[in-house]
């Protein structure tokens, strides 16, 4: 059974094979570094594939604080993936109408798909309501090579500032 090591070089956390060989080291910049692990090339596929070097946990992150204009955030898979996307966003409450969030990717059959929650209304913040905040995390899985996006953007006629953060973070699969 592999067990943490001694802090090293950029690594946070390091696990060891039985015999002191790095396996997996988690790294301050936000990657892990792999030897010897294998990620599947496709959900429910019985060939993985070997990864060695960094592989980022959090894809892509965005903190936006006293927004007025719509903002996206995107990134592309480096191979079939599920992402858990966060997102936190809070209203200044000096605007009128709402801010809507959704969420862009293409599943593994090629087909796009977007999600703006159960209803619009539900996944987006009352720009006139200083209260209104609005935090969801959701599972996604994204076809290798295409991007997953993530945009705030305004109802029609809307306005008003608001903060936004969000998270595309890479789930792996267990071998």
């Amino acid at each position: 059974m592999a067990s943490p090591s001694a802090q090293e070089g950029g690594s946070f956390i390091r696990y060891n094979d039985p015999y002191g060989n790095p396996l997996v080291a988690i790294n301050r910049d936000g990657t892990i570094a792999l030897r010897g692990v294998a990620f599947l090339a496709d959900v429910g596929s019985p060939a993985p594939i070997q990864v060695t070097g960094a592989v980022p946990v959090i894809s892509a992150s965005a903190d936006f604080e006293s927004l007025t204009t719509a903002k996206s955030l995107s990134t592309t898979a480096p191979l079939n993936v599920m992402y858990m996307v966060t997102f936190y966003t809070t209203s200044h409450g000096d605007g009128t109408g709402n801010l809507f969030l959704r969420i862009s990717w293409t599943d593994l059959n090629g087909v796009p798909r977007t999600y703006e929650g159960p209803a619009a209304a539900v996944f987006g913040i009352d720009l006139s309501d200083p209260a209104s905040v609005y935090a969801s995390t959701s599972p996604v899985v994204v076809k290798g090579g295409t991007s997953i996006t993530v945009d705030a953007f305004y109802d029609s006629g809307a306005s008003g500032t608001y903060d936004l953060s969000i998270r595309l973070v890479v789930v792996p699969a267990a071998v």
